[in-house]
């Protein structure tokens, strides 16, 4: 797995970006403990967008945590974020079958 880097604003995501692409490695950029509930989907899904746009060049995939809330992690799948959740695996394993990217809370550390 390429290297974890968690952010909590646009301008680490940038410095993040940038640095692994000078590198020529691919990032993970994990949002910050439960920022589903502050951020939200939305805002992290522009977060994202705004540092792939200032960084065109960079490879990364984005992961929203979403703390102990199933629900919100739906949400975030369905405008194609993949998520890190705590919950039981039989959650984790029903929200895979939906066909997006779901960690649980301690694969990525």
């Amino acid at each position: 797995m390429a290297p974890i880097y968690c952010i909590q604003n646009l301008q680490q995501a940038i410095s993040t970006l940038t640095a692994a692409a000078e590198r020529g490695e691919e990032a993970v950029l994990l949002s910050a403990p439960q920022a589903v509930r502050s951020l939200g989907a939305g805002g992290f899904l522009a977060l994202v967008n705004a540092a792939a746009q200032a960084v065109p060049q960079a490879r990364f995939q984005a992961v929203l945590d979403c703390g102990p809330a199933p629900g919100l992690a739906m949400a975030a799948m369905r405008l194609g974020l993949a998520v890190r959740l705590d919950a039981p695996p039989e959650i984790l394993e029903k929200l895979r079958q939906m066909g997006g990217t779901v960690f649980a809370a301690d694969e990525l550390a």
